[in-house]
């Protein structure tokens, strides 16, 4: 994402007569690792993470200079319904097996997004807008997701669904959570791994593609799917019974 441009001055402006105009203190640039405050958007850091049981320990962790938030897993999906002209939800198999994506609201899963009791939760459009707002205040944004293939995939649709600054963006990763782990991640920042979103959203595509009409052929037909993967296309080969059970003929 292209660096942000800066207002430029107001031109025209009054100055005092017979005193030089004092310059302006040259701002910091914002490093990655630095633990410290800095003169920006903010008076502190972001950190995202997915489960908001982390999030409450991790803050304990680093303190007021820092603000974990969580994203509850997943923000934005391939749509359930498919658009005109589409073969499969979701996906634009002329143009190149593009993907579409789009951030679940309430109207669109009704009911997914109830607590206990009835009470409705936060959708991931809740969560976002939430997100938007705070990364808006803070100085620099740390995507600390899952460092698995899936965590990787929701930082990058966390950055790209926010339109966060590429300059003040990074991506951080630990495997336990402790208080020397999350600050060694957090001194040692990177930029997300585009060949594992990459790799994640053709698991995506594959499982859409693939995996839903076998998923409703299975349903209705186990043993007419357990035929076709094994190669056999004229009918369930269903065999004697044995101790109660059908077995199946290779």
């Amino acid at each position: 994402m292209p660096p942000r441009k800066k207002q430029p001055a107001e031109e025209g402006a009054p100055v005092t007569a017979g005193r030089k105009k004092k310059a302006a203190p040259a701002k910091k640039r914002l490093t990655a690792g630095s633990v410290e405050n800095h003169d920006g958007a903010g008076k502190h850091d972001l950190v995202i993470v997915e489960s908001p049981t982390k999030a409450k320990t991790i803050n304990k962790y680093l303190g007021s200079n820092y603000k974990v938030l969580a994203s509850y897993g997943h923000v934005r999906d391939l749509p359930r319904r498919r658009r005109k002209g589409e073969v499969v939800a979701g996906i634009d198999i002329d143009a190149g097996w593009v993907p579409t994506y789009v951030v679940q609201d309430k109207e669109e899963n009704k009911g997914k997004f109830k607590g206990k009791g009835g009470a409705g939760r936060r959708t991931p459009k809740d969560i976002l807008a939430e997100l938007k707002r705070e990364a808006g205040k803070a100085n620099r944004v740390y995507l600390a997701t899952d460092p698995d293939r899936e965590g990787e995939a929701i930082a990058w649709h966390i950055e790209d669904e926010l339109g966060l600054d590429d300059e003040r963006t990074f991506r951080i990763t630990f495997n336990e959570i402790t208080r020397t782990a999350v600050q060694n991640a957090l001194a040692h920042p990177g930029k997300i791994d585009m060949d594992r979103v990459h790799a994640q959203e053709a698991r995506r595509i594959l499982d859409r593609v693939v995996g839903y009409p076998l998923s409703g052929l299975l349903g209705k037909n186990p043993l007419k799917l357990l035929a076709l993967l094994l190669g056999h296309d004229d009918g369930p080969p269903v065999g004697k019974t044995r101790g109660g059970r059908k077995t199946v003929d290779v």
